[in-house]
């Protein structure tokens, strides 16, 4: 059992290696060129670096041999080649990092904006696995890790590579024993390096993953902060954030006993390599293999080296947060949710809307608990349809099928001859319009709200706040149209966001609109206001009403009942509350008796 738990990890460890490489060659995207180049050009700059170390080396030498006044033209020219390779160096080197750190500011925004794009085209199921703040925090946090990984590539693991490898160069030129000396010391801090990798690498995913959730916490606190007040829940709710932001702490301080007790380590093994290297150095400038010059410069060599397999080890920390955060990001670029919808346009005639036959249950809902069962239904163009039934019947549920929220799981949905899945999704919302039970705002402006960033018709717009009754409210808003409305439309009142929501579908100027107890939030007078608004203005769309109060569907073509996922009545008002033991009869005393009870009280 233990061989084949090494086995898998080892297995899992190739696959994330394979999933890394293939990530960061996507995410460099069209500066995949401009990447390599850069690399190389940063690699010829160490090159010029060392050329200038032996020019060192060889000036001291020429200054200890040479003496005579006569000499200083030699000396001059080998200051010259000396300031020439640090010139040199310097330049290709910032070229190279300014050339680098473009790349890392412009992939980081590219991938920040590209992940964005993908969340939002992501179907409903799959938002519905987590919550909107760890997706953004994984999107942040591996945009900021690649961003990370292309400044470590570039300023530690390539220069360092290089130092090694010129360095081990030089030294096999000198004494075949400093390359043994090289391979033991690289052997060791490998070792050692290794060790401590494994120990924190668990760590280091925990962290990420308590970052995100963690942030899906603060971001859901925050959204929730009115409810929180309310109720008087913000202590209890900031325990809960302070609970999960000290498993952070206590992950963190973890990782740093470790890289404390390895640093130990660490410069243990620094000390005593170091007298070994200074005892190879000594022999050999003893010998007369080494000129006092040489002595000098091996030091520096020395220390390049030893620096260069420090950050080289040590990065490997980093890298292989980096590599997971990566990979924590990138099926978001890749993943292909189902594609339910085709490139059809919108049939331009139609005269029905036929569900026949349909089921439907939500993810991770048993099948048994169908929340749409054997639904027949059709809607004829410009009726006007109240929907009806008690909490959780599929009224809702039926809205989201309509607007292409949810895939049916069989039967056939046609809107005239076309099937409905053909058509384009864009075309779809642009001929179908809902207003949700809750409508959703943005930070934005009381107009943008409303046209959602649509070119601006004023004669449109007019219309919309005429029918939704929003022109009082626009008359004292401070900046008229232009005012912020907060996050979440939290300056406007339930009513009055409702009433934004009913603008917003009306300005769309959709042929089919859906109201999904649209005016639950609304006074009985405004309710009614709008009701007849729409009656009277709105005569050429088709629309469906799922009511909150059965009095505003009086003047509706047909009322259908749902329970259970079915509709189990589907008649014109009046005849629907005389039939005999009707659903729609029991609702409506109901609520009349409801009502009745409120006015003696």
């Amino acid at each position: 059992m233990r061989l084949t738990k090494i086995k898998n990890t080892k297995e899992n460890k190739t696959e994330n290696m394979g999933t890394f490489t293939q990530a960061f060659w996507y995410f460099l995207g069209d500066q995949k060129l401009n990447f390599i180049v850069g690399l190389v050009l940063f690699g010829l700059a160490q090159v010029f670096m060392y050329a200038y170390f032996n020019q060192i080396a060889v000036f001291i030498n020429f200054v200890n041999v040479h003496k005579e006044s006569s000499d200083i033209i030699e000396a001059t020219k080998l200051i010259a080649l000396l300031g020439f390779y640090l010139i040199i160096s310097g330049l290709i080197r910032i070229f190279a990092k300014e050339r680098i750190s473009r790349i890392k500011i412009i992939n980081e925004s590219n991938i920040k904006k590209e992940g964005m794009l993908k969340l939002m085209e992501f179907p409903i199921e799959w938002h519905q696995k987590e919550n909107s703040g760890n997706k953004v925090q994984r999107l942040n946090e591996g945009a900021a890790n690649f961003a990370q990984l292309i400044n470590g590539l570039n300023n530690v693991v390539l220069a360092a590579t290089i130092n090694i490898i010129i360095t081990m160069v030089i030294f096999i030129r000198i004494n075949i024993w400093y390359l043994f000396f090289v391979i033991a010391f690289t052997i060791v801090m490998y070792i050692n390096q290794k060790i401590f990798l494994n120990l924190k690498d668990k760590y280091f995913k925990e962290r990420i993953k308590l970052k995100e959730v963690n942030a899906g916490l603060q971001y859901e606190t925050a959204s929730n902060i009115l409810t929180a007040k309310a109720n008087d829940a913000v202590s209890r709710i900031n325990t809960r954030l302070d609970t999960a932001e000290d498993k952070i702490v206590d992950v963190n301080l973890k990782i740093r006993r470790l890289v404390a007790i390895q640093w130990y380590i660490t410069h243990t093994i620094g000390g005593i390599t170091i007298a070994i290297f200074m005892f190879l150095v000594f022999k050999d400038y003893v010998s007369g293999a080494l000129l006092i010059g040489n002595l000098a410069v091996m030091l520096t060599y020395y220390k390049n080296l030893r620096d260069a397999i420090f950050e080289i080890l040590t990065s490997f920390d980093t890298i292989e947060e980096n590599m997971y955060a990566i990979n924590r990001m990138y099926p978001i670029f890749t993943e292909q949710p189902e594609v339910y919808f085709g490139i059809d346009k919108f049939p331009i005639i139609w005269n029905q809307i036929i569900i026949d036959n349909a089921q439907f249950s939500y993810p991770n809902q048993e099948k048994s608990a169908q929340a749409i069962e054997n639904l027949n239904l059709v809607i004829n163009k410009f009726d006007k349809i109240g929907v009806v039934g008690h909490s959780g019947s599929g009224k809702s549920t039926l809205a989201k099928l309509l607007i292409g929220l949810y895939k049916l799981e069989s039967g056939d949905f046609k809107i005239g001859s076309s099937n409905y899945y053909d058509i384009s999704h864009r075309q779809i919302t642009d001929n179908i319009s809902i207003v949700l039970q809750e409508t959703e705002l943005f930070n934005m402006s009381f107009k943008e709200n409303i046209t959602l960033l649509k070119d601006f018709d004023e004669v449109r717009f007019c219309k919309a706040l005429k029918i939704s009754q929003l022109t009082d409210i626009l008359e004292s808003l401070p900046q008229g149209l232009e005012t912020k409305v907060g996050e979440k439309g939290y300056k406007l009142s339930g009513g009055q966001k409702q009433r934004v929501g009913i603008a917003r579908a009306i300005y769309s100027d959709a042929p089919i609109i859906i109201f999904d107890e649209a005016t639950s939030a609304l006074d009985t007078k405004t309710e009614r206001l709008i009701q007849d608004a729409l009656d009277n203005e709105l005569e050429d769309k088709t629309m469906l009403f799922i009511a909150h109060r059965l009095s505003t569907l009086k003047n509706m073509d047909r009322i259908i009942v749902f329970e259970n996922g079915k509709i189990i009545e589907d008649g014109e008002f009046q005849p629907l509350l005389n039939k005999e033991d009707s659903v729609f009869g029991e609702l409506w005393n109901a609520q009349s008796k409801l009502a009745s009870n409120i006015i003696k009280n």
